[in-house]
């Protein structure tokens, strides 16, 4: 007895397969986690723009710690936003910025024809 796998080919084979929830790609999901860890570690684990004082155990609140940490990370999610959903010419931006980077580094060897 023989047994057949068969599997489903998907209609559309030129975009990625949304495992997220059906709305997200793996890659897109890893962006968007990498955003979240950075936003995550800014503000919530590393919590140095907030203190506590010693009189009546109030929170101080440093204004210009956290306007920093907001000028850096809002720059950073939004790259990250980009290179998840963005696409330049049929191709997603991070693969396609990952491209124009091989392209430069790479040797250009013009030959000489007769």
């Amino acid at each position: 007895m023989i047994y057949v796998t068969y599997f489903t080919v998907p209609y559309n084979i030129d975009s990625e397969d949304k495992i997220i929830g059906g709305y997200l790609s793996l890659r897109q999901f890893a962006w968007i986690v990498l955003a979240v860890f950075i936003i995550l570690l800014l503000f919530i684990l590393n919590t140095g723009y907030m203190s506590r004082t010693t009189v009546g155990g109030a929170i101080s609140f440093n204004f210009l710690s956290f306007a920093v940490r907001i000028v850096v990370s809002l720059p950073f999610s939004i790259f990250c936003i980009i290179m998840a959903f963005i696409k330049k010419d049929g191709i997603n931006i991070d693969k396609y910025l990952f491209k124009c980077v091989m392209y430069k580094l790479r040797n250009h060897v013009i030959k000489n024809q007769p």
